[in-house]
């Protein structure tokens, strides 16, 4: 799985050695379920963009299925713990500034 640069650069702020840096780096390596949706969903609004030259909130179609399809994958954060919650919530962010989306519009 190649991740994104953002989940890259997220998870290159843990402290190395440390059992958040040990069980991301895991995570990341056995391409755990909720690290690699998060991220194929950054992925997504990024290519949109790309693609459409505008954002998925713009989008009145797609844009909402993706917001209820993000939030649902952030819910899913509490129920493993094969990485580091504050990096995928990182994650998130980036993912919601990709595609358009305010902190009130979750």
């Amino acid at each position: 799985m190649k991740y994104s640069a953002q989940h890259n650069a997220a998870f290159a702020k843990i402290t190395p050695g440390t059992v958040a840096h040990v069980t991301h780096r895991r995570g990341m390596d056995q391409e755990e379920p909720v690290s690699v949706a998060m991220d194929a969903l950054l992925q997504y609004a990024q290519r949109h963009e790309a693609q459409f030259e505008s954002k998925l909130s713009e989008d009145y179609f797609l844009g909402p299925e993706w917001l209820k399809a993000i939030t649902g994958i952030r819910a899913l954060l509490n129920g493993t713990g094969q990485f580091d919650g504050g990096t995928l919530e990182s994650v998130f962010w980036s993912a919601m500034d990709a595609a358009g989306f305010k902190e009130e519009d979750i």
